[in-house]
């Protein structure tokens, strides 16, 4: 059912992985394809209609897709930016650095942001950053890795990993808290759906 309780507002930032090994490095574009519909359906079913939300995708390099200042008044612009996005696959690198920090950037760019205190950036990745070591460990950051850190806590950012596949959680994990880390076996359908109730707790509270 689509979330209908709009007593709690979110500046909600979606940064999707697009690099080569999203897709299994044979040009096989369906990964990319269903981590988009993930986003659009928690868009049209997790997210309450006051909330602000915006994306990004990145491989070597930032694609935004949609800015927190763009139509907010509908979900329909949003979705159709990500459709659009479905044809526009990158197939590169993966600068989870360079995405972290231009997804929180975003978070700057509209000044009128609503409660600030409720910003969430959902980073949906299956692979190991590969421009810049974040993490020594899962607790313990590179400098790099507290650049990001301090760039989020600064804008009261929670950061949730969705980490895909064979994703190492120790290249990434330092970064937030382990009870905001999820991770699933693969890109397909299923999967997505396994762990949507609980992001709908986090997106649409009772």
């Amino acid at each position: 059912p689509t979330c209908t309780n709009d007593d709690d507002k979110f500046n909600i930032n979606f940064v999707i992985d697009e690099s080569e090994s999203v897709n299994d490095g044979v040009g096989n574009e369906d990964n990319y394809l269903n981590a988009i519909t993930f986003a659009q359906k928690l868009i049209t079913e997790d997210i309450n209609s006051v909330s602000k939300i915006s994306a990004l995708a990145f491989g070597t390099e930032i694609d935004p897709i949609y800015h927190f200042f763009d139509n907010q008044d509908s979900r329909d612009d949003i979705i159709s930016a990500l459709q659009i996005e479905k044809g526009d696959y990158a197939d590169s690198s993966t600068d989870t650095f360079g995405a972290i920090i231009s997804g929180s950037d975003m978070f700057s760019e509209d000044g009128i942001l609503i409660d600030p205190d409720q910003n969430i950036m959902f980073l949906i990745t299956d692979g190991i950053p590969t421009t810049n070591t974040l993490c020594i460990n899962s607790i313990q950051a590179t400098n790099d890795g507290n650049t990001l850190i301090t760039e989020l806590n600064e804008r009261n950012i929670r950061l949730y990993i969705i980490g895909i596949g064979d994703f190492d959680e120790t290249k990434i994990a330092c970064l937030t808290s382990n009870e905001y880390m999820y991770q699933i076996e693969d890109f397909t359908t299923e999967e997505f759906e396994r762990i949507e109730a609980e992001i709908r707790e986090i997106t649409c509270p009772n």
